[in-house]
């Protein structure tokens, strides 16, 4: 029994932050929901503590839970903060999703009534940010088509940073950018809502397509809907807030409009994420930069210096393997002492020199390297829709060009780990030291053979 008044029933789910159960008032006989912090309150945070109990008593919304109670319990020689709110009947969002698929028109629908309380919210003075808007968090009514957001635990005004708050409070992969600075806004939970409206569509988990901290790369799965479903995504999850939809007011809007833009055109989304294709090539090609090989048009290839006194000197190359061609025929016919002073040349610059080519194979590009005057060999197989962007840096005349790679899997990670894998995104320096000229047609071939639109 908690407080001597609420008899806990069973667990309804848990995150970072907290524990719900399912409890019984014994005082009123109904069913009420009571969440339990996993810290406990010290110091600023405990003086808070009134300030926020008063702005979730003023939460009265029919699709948002109302606020009950709050106090503090012994848990295993922990004084721990608790939450009592009304308890909603319905299914989780997350549960859901498991068992049923959605119809583009439904998911808008369904999207369109949880923006209806990012509004309400969002419109308060200060707004007040949920941060943690996630299918978990979302229940499905029982025989209506409306949602009802709950845990707001976590929800704050101008600063308030009691229960629990943390600088990445929120769930991974619906966190934005921002939010995960410490620094939310309206802004962030539209980015979780175009998140779980991406889910609903593509039925893929946003642990699939994290690219970054707070960046996801999702075009790939949602290339199947209709262009205002995907230009209502971009809108929704641009890593800038500054060029997202700032509220939930702009956000429902801009879901009417589409919705009522689809009306009547058929297009269900499918069971499954659709399999990769190769996008089939346009048939008139565009045309290739002046410095590019013609021979073949799957591949580019250059040469490239990678150290020495040698270095960045192409017309040097040149003439290096110009003597390299025609000093044997200076030993046959010229004299010793002009031999001598030659053949250094080549010897120095041979083991400096490579030869690296990139083959566009379907989705894979091949990066083949090798060093002077040896074949070379594929010493990376990168696909394509691993690479998130690709970077050129100039310097003068000269250019670095890096590809950004999606690192491995996080699934199984800890969040910890999953922070320090996305920090740690894979790079791969595709030329060190290139003429800026070469490196704009390397990269003009790379942009040009990639399935999915990239960050240049």
């Amino acid at each position: 029994m908690l407080n001597e008044r609420y008899h806990l029933l069973r667990k309804l789910g848990g995150g970072g932050a907290g524990v719900s159960y399912l409890a019984e008032d014994t005082r009123t006989g109904a069913q009420v929901v009571v969440k339990r912090f996993k810290s406990e309150l010290t110091g600023a945070a405990r003086r808070e503590v009134p300030r926020e109990v008063e702005l979730l008593q003023e939460l009265s919304h029919p699709q948002i839970p109302k606020f009950l109670d709050f106090f503090e319990a012994e848990v295993e020689l922990e004084r721990l903060p608790h939450l009592v709110q009304t308890h909603v009947p319905g299914e989780s969002l997350d549960k859901v999703l498991t068992e049923r698929r959605f119809t583009i028109d439904e998911a808008l629908g369904l999207m369109a009534s949880l923006l209806e309380v990012l509004s309400w919210l969002h419109q308060r003075a200060p707004p007040i940010v949920h941060r943690d808007v996630k299918p978990g968090n979302v229940i499905l009514r029982e025989g209506a088509e409306t949602v009802s957001l709950i845990d707001f635990g976590l929800a704050t005004g101008e600063g308030a940073r009691t229960f629990g708050h943390t600088m990445a409070t929120g769930t991974l992969g619906y966190q934005s950018p921002e939010q995960i600075a410490g620094q939310p806004v309206p802004a962030s939970d539209v980015y979780g809502a175009g998140v779980l409206l991406l889910e609903m569509l593509t039925r893929r988990s946003p642990a699939e397509m994290i690219a970054g901290i707070g960046v996801l790369s999702w075009k790939r799965a949602a290339e199947h809907l209709p262009p205002p479903v995907v230009e209502l995504l971009r809108q929704m999850l641009h890593p800038e807030p500054a060029r997202r939809l700032r509220n939930g007011g702009e956000s429902l809007q801009a879901t009417r409009v589409c919705r009522e833009a689809l009306r009547g055109v058929p297009a269900p989304v499918p069971a499954s994420p659709a399999p990769w294709a190769p996008t089939p090539r346009p048939e008139a090609q565009p045309a290739q930069p002046a410095d590019v090989e013609e021979s073949e048009r799957d591949v580019i290839s250059w040469w490239e210096l990678t150290g020495g006194w040698a270095k960045g000197n192409n017309l040097l190359f040149l003439l290096i393997l110009l003597l390299l061609f025609v000093t044997p025929f200076i030993v046959a016919f010229a004299r010793w002492e002009v031999v001598a002073i030659l053949i250094p040349y080549p010897l120095v610059a041979l083991p400096l020199s490579f030869r690296v080519s990139v083959r566009d194979k379907g989705d894979a590009f091949l990066l083949r390297q090798g060093l002077l005057p040896f074949p070379g060999r594929v010493n990376r197989r990168i696909r394509k829709d691993k690479v998130v962007s690709i970077k050129r840096h100039d310097e003068g005349t000269r250019s670095q060009l890096i590809l950004h790679i999606t690192p491995p899997s996080t699934e199984g990670m800890s969040v910890q780990q999953k922070m320090v894998s996305m920090i740690l995104e894979g790079q791969f320096v595709l030329g060190e030291s290139l003429p800026t000229q070469r490196a704009r047609a390397i990269e003009n071939f790379l942009l040009s053979r990639k399935h999915s639109s990239i960050e240049r």
